[in-house]
């Protein structure tokens, strides 16, 4: 069997989304039951992994320049952007910048999930659009109680 590279970061990426979800959303250690990683299977979940992400395109680009590009009645994205307020990250956005991604998601061609935290101004700015409503706990957070505590985000989406 041959994996390349990429084939091998897919399959890793899709073995730690799995363990994240068994250990409850959070990385850590049980001492119970079976291993979320099963070394044995491993190959057998590269291979799953494969043929499942083998029509999908991951890109790095600007969300803008991604979907221009990409941009067909058959096309599905996933926009997952620095949540709305918050700083601190390597390319924050403002609202201006949110406000220019409703207005290019309002007339794409194809459709979108949006995944944001919900706040007053990210319904108003997508108001259009569809919302799902959705708790989830920050797995990267300092203390054991704040990691537990169940945040507000929304899914965002046009059809």
């Amino acid at each position: 069997m041959f994996l390349n590279l990429y084939t091998l970061r897919r399959g890793a990426l899709s073995t730690i989304l799995t363990m994240e979800k068994q250990l409850d959303q959070t990385f850590g250690y049980k001492t119970s039951g079976k291993p979320a990683l099963n070394l044995l299977a491993l190959e057998e979940t590269l291979i799953e992994v494969h043929w499942r992400m083998a029509r999908v395109f991951i890109e790095n680009l600007d969300y803008d320049v991604c979907i221009k590009k990409y941009d067909r009645s058959h096309t599905l994205f996933y926009i997952d952007p620095p949540y709305y307020g918050i700083g601190g990250y390597k390319y924050n956005l403002n609202k201006e910048d949110f406000l220019k991604m409703n207005d290019i998601l309002s007339n794409i061609k194809g459709k979108f999930l949006l995944s944001l935290n919900d706040t007053k101004e990210v319904r108003k700015i997508f108001k259009k659009f569809k919302f799902i409503n959705l708790g989830t706990k920050y797995t990267i957070c300092n203390t054991k109680e704040s990691r537990a505590k169940v945040r507000k985000e929304l899914l965002i989406k046009n059809f």
